[in-house]
């Protein structure tokens, strides 16, 4: 899918609709019609939209809940035409249409720009749209046909005085939820990525952004399955994770993987471009296949003898745009929702750190008390959680790998951070609580911390900032 998106205009960008309504080629399909409205202009099909007119038409478009929207393509940072919808008392429906710049047409503007439209429509309660067209614009029924649209009726009218045959298409709004229950081959996932998902990710605020990396270091979070289809957006990680899931279906062997410039986990260049692309291979009857949707320059299907020629290929492509920087490259197991991309990138570090056995660079640290009992709690499994004093200790990274030692400063296991709490001690419940494993009750386990805390610091009370920071055991230690 073309990554665009549907830009409702300001008062002071109708100069656009007027530019398009005014356009003779653009226009030439609405010639010939016996209609009295103003500003029609019966030889070309062009309507007049001066600018004292622009604000009586945003207006009623608000009041009257008519939606109207620019098709804005991110890639090249320009509006290729517009899309609509509005109630028709008379009929009682919804008509809608799609209006693409001369110049743009026969790109695949419409079909997209309708996809979308019939998402918004769904989205506020519209279970139909209809549009109406001559039958021999042929182009133009086959698109609608294309994207679920269905002949409701047929018709006549005139248009330059002769009778032409037409179309009622219509479509039910919930039908262009994409459906992944038909797809059995490689091709299958790549068209329907291709007509379902757009380069985009979803911010922290719950904002689209398309084809638009500004503040993405700061902003973005990964997204589920669930929200991939419903917004039809995904960056290069969560578009890898939707054909992981819909390989997996099918029961393809796949293996997701990340190339980038390689960076610490504690990086703090957040308004730099990214550096990592993520992409997957997949193995049929002996052959190695990679699926690439996310680079809008090499979509398609490449096919290689092994593994170990694919990856080379691939990362040689991305070292070549990095201006020959060399780049590792990791395989990865999953992605999980809703992290960010320095806590993904966090991720990838770890498994590195794990394939290469380079355990030196891990922190290491133990328990402040009864080290070999709670040791053995985290091994059993029941306890998954720790507490420590904000101003005493260091922070860790949501992510961020560890290692466990006992009383004898052994290694045991390697942890992962999975979330971390920074709050006031008075604040922890018990359901926060209870991950220690220790007590039976919450005030068995202030009673205990108070006591250990104060002997660290002696003013500590009920208000005294504390990390809590839940973990998982990841491998242990042989």
């Amino acid at each position: 899918m073309k990554n665009i998106e549907l830009v409702i205009p300001k008062l002071n960008q109708y100069s656009y609709e007027q530019k398009l309504e005014s356009d003779p080629k653009t226009m030439s399909y609405n010639a010939g019609y016996n209609v009295s409205y103003f500003g029609y202009h019966y030889d070309t099909g062009c309507i007049d939209f001066p600018k004292e007119k622009w604000k009586d038409t945003y207006n009623k478009r608000i009041n009257e809940n008519k939606y109207f929207a620019y098709i804005k393509d991110c890639t090249i940072n320009r509006y290729v035409g517009y899309v609509n919808y509005q109630y028709n008392k008379n009929d009682d429906i919804y008509e809608c249409g799609v209006l693409i710049e001369s110049k743009y047409r026969g790109k695949g503007y419409s079909k997209d720009a309708l996809r979308l439209l019939i998402k918004e429509a769904n989205k506020n309660g519209i279970e139909y749209l209809y549009d109406t067209f001559e039958k021999d614009r042929e182009n133009t029924l086959k698109a609608f046909l294309d994207i679920g649209f269905e002949v409701y009726k047929e018709t006549t009218w005139k248009k330059f005085d002769n009778i032409v045959d037409g179309v009622i298409v219509r479509i039910k709004t919930d039908k262009i939820i994409p459906d992944t229950s038909n797809l059995k081959t490689i091709d299958d996932i790549l068209d329907f990525l291709k007509n379902n998902i757009r380069y985009g990710w979803l911010d922290i605020n719950n904002e689209i952004h398309i084809g638009n990396m500004k503040n993405f270091r700061k902003l973005y979070r990964t997204l589920s399955i669930d929200e991939i289809l419903k917004y039809g957006i995904g960056t290069c990680i969560d578009q890898v994770k939707l054909m992981n899931y819909l390989l997996n279906k099918i029961n393809i062997k796949n293996k997701m993987f990340a190339t980038r410039i390689y960076e610490p986990n504690n990086f703090n260049k957040l308004d730099e471009e990214e550096h990592m692309h993520c992409f997957i291979l997949c193995f049929i009857d002996n052959k190695v296949y990679h699926i690439e949707h996310p680079n809008w320059y090499r979509i398609g299907i490449y096919e290689y003898e092994d593994e170990q020629e694919a990856l080379k290929t691939i990362n040689d492509y991305y070292i070549k745009l990095s201006g020959g920087i060399l780049r590792p490259i990791t395989e990865f197991y999953k992605i999980d929702n809703n992290i960010s991309f320095k806590e993904f990138n966090c991720y990838i570090n770890n498994l590195d750190v794990l394939k290469n056995n380079n355990l030196n660079s891990i922190n290491r640290w133990t328990f402040g008390i009864d080290k070999d009992k709670l040791v053995k709690l985290v091994l059993d499994g029941k306890k998954t959680a720790t507490t420590s004093l904000y101003e005493y200790d260091s922070l860790p990274t949501i992510g961020e790998l560890s290692i466990l030692t006992d009383s004898n400063n052994n290694d045991i296991c390697i942890l992962k951070t999975k979330k971390v709490i920074i709050t006031e001690f008075t604040n922890i419940t018990w359901d926060l609580a209870k991950l220690e494993g220790e007590n039976n009750s919450l005030e068995g386990w202030r009673k205990v911390h108070k006591d250990y805390f104060n002997k660290i610091d002696s003013t500590f009370n009920d208000d005294t900032k504390i990390i809590f920071e839940i973990f998982e055991v990841v491998e242990r230690c042989k």
